[in-house]
């Protein structure tokens, strides 16, 4: 598709915290037909098909969404069951992300939140960065990361305790030179997971 075409169908916003989200811990078609509500919802009151519909609301049917949900595994596509959508189309409304009104040919969803979602100055980072920030200066999270030998040694330091349990634990597996083993894990791991182990 050129890119005067990807213009021509405008955008939408998505928030970073869909990463944390509990949508994003379900199986893939859950993310997939929410990103399609949210692309599909009007950004503007509209007349579509005999219907009003608001900022935030979208006009459709099981079967489009169904069909918007699919994939390919290889040459071979991969359809959804209309049962699968409408559990999903549960869940959205039981987690308070959507609401549904049936109608003849259709149904006509709303998307709660749409203009929490919708508008950049909502999103803080953005709008402090824009405000009190010239374009030009990096945040500080735009940093690289530092390679300060100090900084990297006190990363690897386990506490007295833990590393007295650690060897002891060593000892009763039978390894040998436990305190160099030790030494060897702490050169390759974070402490974080040496304490899980």
């Amino acid at each position: 598709m050129p890119l005067t075409d990807n213009h021509e169908h405008g955008a939408f916003l998505i928030s970073r915290s869909l990463f944390e989200s509990d949508i994003w811990a379900k199986p893939p078609d859950y993310a997939k037909l929410w990103v399609y509500l949210i692309g599909r919802a009007c950004h503007k009151d509209v007349k579509y098909r005999g219907y009003s519909l608001k900022r935030g609301q979208s006009f459709c049917t099981i079967a489009e969404l169904t069909e918007q949900i699919r994939y390919h595994i290889g040459y071979r596509p991969k359809k959804l069951s209309e049962s699968r959508v409408k559990h999903i189309l549960r869940f959205l409304r039981k987690t308070g992300r959507i609401t549904s009104t049936r109608e003849p040919r259709g149904m006509v969803i709303t998307l709660l939140k749409y203009d929490q979602y919708q508008k950049l100055e909502h999103y803080g980072r953005t709008k402090e960065r824009s405000a009190e920030r010239p374009k030009h200066e990096p945040e500080a999270n735009d940093k690289p990361l530092s390679i300060n030998k100090k900084v990297k040694n006190e990363r690897k330091i386990i506490d007295v305790d833990l590393r007295k349990k650690i060897l002891k634990h060593f000892g009763e597996l039978g390894i040998e030179y436990p305190e160099a083993y030790l030494r060897k894990l702490e050169s390759q791991c974070t402490p974080s997971a040496i304490k899980k182990a």
